[in-house]
């Protein structure tokens, strides 16, 4: 039992795991990051009254956080109709979550839509990810865009990585490097990982593994970047430009898989599962890094926990599990998986 990490395998999970899922935690996550500067709440009512979007949104935010739904509509829809991005978008995760409203996908789009043409570069990059989300790269590309020229981080760094991988626009490793550049100095670890990236492939600039590696432990230690963690420990665990060391490794890729990269779980999994360099075989370990890993999305990992309870390691054989499993990677493009999976089924038959 095993596992493969590559600095490719790395970037693609980064990008198409964790940044266009940006979209589907939104609901969870927004009413915390409406970030529209506080008025003071003494004059907030007068203010709104007098077409101050500003204030009609605070009122709004206020209301929900005090769970007070329609009164945020209210508020939220008279800010957006000022002008006000902010309120539309607490309206547009409103119609995308179905909080205090009936949930309809058209119109939470056209509110985020509202939101970020008012330059509330948050919005922006939400459009991007759903963008990214149905497949469209050069509309997730425009909406990148204006979050990355408001001077939004994540939105450079998402701009970078479309041109990385050629997503809708055609691939320039130049262009993402300088999207990702600026997107690293706007405190985004997307791009300072997407350096990294750069320099350990030679991708739009003359390859410098050295200076990648101390990139990427830069952004892990200082960012809390857990792709950077992982790449890291690849390169540790294998003894490519660095001095083998199987405990650094192990330790690394564990902080990875704390910071939800679905790689770094899965490397663990792998050195759990065999046992490096002293480091004791440990199945249950190992079980519980693989489905880390495929909690996080990772097929390989949800084919490597499938594995595990077809064959009771770490786990109690369970082979309805397996098959769940199976099927969770079949679906994320494990042919391994999915031949498993055929398998399974021709026996139960």
């Amino acid at each position: 039992m095993g596992c493969s990490l590559n600095t490719n395998d790395v970037w693609q999970r980064l990008v198409l795991l964790r940044f266009v899922s940006l979209s589907l935690s939104v609901p969870v996550l927004l009413f915390a990051l409406l970030l529209a500067p506080a008025v003071q709440a003494a004059s907030l009512e007068v203010q709104c009254a007098q077409n101050n979007g500003a204030a009609c949104h605070t009122i709004a935010r206020e209301a929900v956080d005090h769970g007070d739904m329609d009164k945020a509509k209210e508020f939220a829809e008279k800010s957006c109709s000022l002008g006000n991005g902010d309120g539309c978008l607490i309206l547009g995760a409103m119609y995308q979550a179905g909080q205090g409203v009936e949930k309809d996908a058209k119109k939470s789009l056209n509110y985020y839509g509202l939101a970020c043409e008012n330059k509330t570069s948050l919005a922006c990059m939400l459009m991007g990810g759903i963008m990214l989300e149905v497949q469209d790269g050069p509309a997730a590309a425009q909406f990148f865009k204006k979050g990355c020229d408001s001077d939004y981080g994540d939105g450079c760094s998402m701009l970078g990585s479309i041109y990385f991988i050629g997503n809708g626009v055609e691939r320039d490793y130049q262009q993402a490097l300088s999207f990702a550049r600026k997107g690293c100095d706007l405190k985004s670890s997307l791009g300072c990982h997407i350096q990294a990236v750069s320099y350990l492939e030679g991708k739009g600039v003359k390859q410098d593994v050295v200076k990648g590696i101390k990139l990427l432990r830069r952004n892990c230690d200082e960012n809390s970047n857990g792709d950077s963690c992982a790449i890291l420990a690849s390169y540790y665990h294998q003894g490519e430009s660095l001095s083998q060391d199987y405990d650094m490794a192990l330790s690394l890729s564990r902080k990875a898989c704390d910071l939800e990269s679905a790689a770094g779980c899965l490397l663990a999994a792998g050195m759990y599962g065999r046992g490096f360099g002293g480091i004791a075989i440990d199945y249950e370990k190992a079980a519980k890094y693989a489905r880390k890993s495929c909690d996080f999305g990772d097929g390989a990992g949800c084919n490597l926990i499938a594995e595990m309870y077809s064959r009771g390691l770490g786990v109690k054989r369970n082979l309805e599990m397996a098959k769940q499993f199976y099927e969770v990677s079949c679906n994320l493009k494990q042919d391994k998986a999915c031949e498993s999976l055929k398998k399974l089924n021709a026996k139960a038959k």
